[in-house]
């Protein structure tokens, strides 16, 4: 988010992408990153280079970049907030404090919280992020029994279900065929990751014991 040309970087999110049913770059999730590391150093002088270069000055900005072997290379940037229909807030308020669109509203209406705001989030109280469920199948669903599981995690916050029994379930290959999403937050990194992991998990079983039936 920026002010009068001061530019704040409000969260780092790494994102897991994977080649699945015949699609490549399939979202199955992202997770917060603190911005200590060289990585991710390198990421934000590169975001602010961006900034700088297409002229954002007020207000928020999201971008997506690979870091690849030669470094950070831009896929893409607008002037706006991180998308997905505001999920991940509620991630970011518990694990850094506040969010991108807390900050917006702060650069336009309370200018002295924006200024008392760090320049990037170093510090991360709970570890978090989202599970974006995907699917493997095709029909009619008749119930989704990995929920319970699900809703039985230690990390677990929210979820938010795009199908749900009776209706027609088909694979996922863009955010548009995505069944649903899972908000974890966690005290440390490995309770996070046990917690993701268990849900890739449940995805790949069939019937009562895995996610879709």
């Amino acid at each position: 988010v920026s002010r009068d040309g001061t530019y704040k970087v409000t969260a780092i999110w790494e994102y897991d992408k994977r080649s699945v049913n015949g699609a490549n770059f399939v979202y199955f999730g992202m997770k917060l990153r603190s911005s200590v590391g060289e990585r991710e150093k390198k990421l934000i002088e590169y975001a602010k280079q961006v900034i700088d270069a297409v002229g954002i000055v007020q207000g928020p900005s999201h971008m997506e970049i690979m870091f690849t072997a030669d470094g950070p290379c831009l896929v893409e940037v607008g002037s706006r907030c991180h998308g997905g229909e505001g999920t991940w807030m509620s991630v970011a308020e518990e694990c850094i404090g506040y969010s991108q669109v807390s900050a917006t509203l702060d650069c336009y209406l309370r200018p002295d919280r924006f200024d008392a705001l760090p320049m990037e989030p170093s510090i991360l109280y709970n570890e978090g992020g989202e599970a974006f469920l995907v699917s493997t199948y095709t029909g009619v669903l008749k119930s989704i029994p990995g929920l319970k599981r699900i809703r039985a995690l230690e990390a677990f916050r929210r979820l938010e279900m795009l199908v749900q029994p009776g209706m027609l379930i088909v694979p996922t290959v863009d955010c548009f065929t995505r069944p649903g999403s899972v908000q974890l937050v966690a005290p440390t990194r490995q309770a996070f990751e046990r917690d993701y992991a268990v849900i890739r998990e449940i995805e790949t079983k069939v019937g009562s014991s895995g996610l879709f039936n």
